[in-house]
């Protein structure tokens, strides 16, 4: 009998498999936590929120503080234009959306960015990818993505800098129900008070 060698997936084949993943999503909606670790001072900062996505470029990410409850910063993208609404300095700021210069990198899979052409990529474990930028960065030391082997979505994502702090999301199951277009509009009529940016 001839024993059946099944070998594990490389690095490039699964941020490729997350890539076609997401490329398929529509629209999706899902939960987050994330954490955010200064090794310096030893100190690790909850918080949560919920993402929004709809296809091609619409995305609005709702920030919570420690315990889920009022939002505190929100992030608009109507597909052209990135809005970042501050509600604890009652600020509005904005600019022409490209996804891998205002979204979170730890949320780029949810885009096109191209991690093969960005990244040095190297399988840690069979579900994990450590992504390291192919040029020098004074913000990125490494990406670290841990992948569902069943259908290559994002079980969570970690930046780290080059002093060791990081930035952990992790994210809940995704649900493909649908979204309300108005989650993707800015409304001034809904930040009275609010400073907006000219």
């Amino acid at each position: 009998m001839i024993a059946l060698v099944v070998l594990a997936p490389t690095a490039a084949q699964i941020v490729a498999n997350v890539q076609a993943h997401y490329a398929k999503v529509q629209q999706q909606t899902m939960t987050f936590s994330q954490v955010t670790s200064n090794a310096t001072f030893g100190t690790a900062v909850p918080s949560n929120g919920d993402v929004y996505l709809q296809r091609p470029n619409l995305i609005q990410l709702d920030y919570f503080p420690n315990t889920k409850g009022k939002t505190h910063k929100q992030f608009i993208v109507d597909g052209k234009v990135a809005w970042v609404i501050d509600f604890a300095s009652k600020t509005v700021t904005h600019k022409p959306f490209a996804a891998n210069a205002q979204l979170p990198l730890a949320l780029g899979f949810l885009t096109a960015v191209n991690y093969a052409a960005q990244f040095d990529l190297t399988l840690v474990d069979p579900t994990t990818v450590e992504l390291v930028p192919k040029q020098p960065s004074a913000e990125v030391k490494s990406l670290r993505l841990v992948v569902d082997p069943t259908d290559a979505h994002v079980i969570s994502s970690t930046v780290i800098d080059p002093h060791d702090n990081s930035i952990a999301y992790t994210f809940g199951t995704p649900s493909s129900a649908k979204i309300s277009a108005s989650k993707f509009v800015f409304d001034p009529k809904l930040y009275p008070g609010f400073q907006i940016a000219p």
